[in-house]
């Protein structure tokens, strides 16, 4: 699947010939990185608030549908079709590259682990 991708976030260049690595349960980044940490986002690379719900803290985006995850590797910005993380063949494009050194993607991440602290706060009973 071709996926066109304009992220709201500023972006690097990436070399297509590039590719993550997986064998449908353990995915490694290019970076060389495996796994963790993975960030959520949906179709436009906008990460989502993972609290779900109707609300959303600004900036994040609603929770999407399993089809629309996008995953972005935290550790490096690649971005990452979370259909392709399942695949058996080994190949996981890169969709693009967030640029993680820029004002704008660290006032997401932010907004993002906020988000993801006031639901663990809430899925085990610590509400304010």
């Amino acid at each position: 699947m071709t996926v066109t991708l304009n992220p709201p976030y500023p972006v690097t260049p990436i070399d297509p010939s590039e590719h993550g690595t997986n064998n449908g349960e353990d995915h490694r980044c290019i970076c060389g990185e495996q796994q963790e940490p993975f960030l959520v986002a949906d179709r436009s690379g906008r990460l989502v608030d993972v609290r779900g719900g109707t609300t959303q803290l600004p900036g994040l985006s609603p929770w999407p549908t399993k089809p629309e995850v996008l995953v972005i590797h935290g550790n490096c910005g690649r971005v990452y079709d979370d259909i392709d993380l399942a695949r058996t063949d080994g190949i996981s494009p890169i969709l693009a590259r967030i640029d993680i050194t820029t004002p704008a993607w660290d006032a997401a991440v932010a907004m993002y682990y906020a988000a993801a602290e006031a639901g663990a706060r809430v899925l085990h009973g610590e509400e304010d």
